[in-house]
């Protein structure tokens, strides 16, 4: 995982057979930082390693993503917009 100026490190994380790509840095307090697409968590780092507990959050943030496809049997939609 490459780290740029600003403490960011990209990385790629495969959820559902899909691949997905964010960036995270670790934070003053033992926090770790997760950037993907438009959205950003901050959380306290537990007993994961730091890119661990960054995959975990960006899978989170997939699973929230009202624009993640669902698979049916006519192939990918958009999914509906939570109510």
């Amino acid at each position: 995982m490459a780290e740029d100026a600003d403490g960011l490190t990209y990385f790629t994380h495969e959820i559902h057979g899909r691949l997905y790509a964010g960036w995270y840095r670790r934070r003053p307090g033992g926090r770790v930082e997760v950037f993907t697409r438009t959205k950003v968590r901050t959380e306290f780092l537990g007993q994961l390693s730091i890119e661990e507990q960054a995959r975990q959050i960006l899978a989170e943030l997939v699973a929230e993503d009202d624009f993640s496809a669902v698979q049916d049997d006519a192939g990918p939609t958009p999914s509906r917009r939570k109510k």
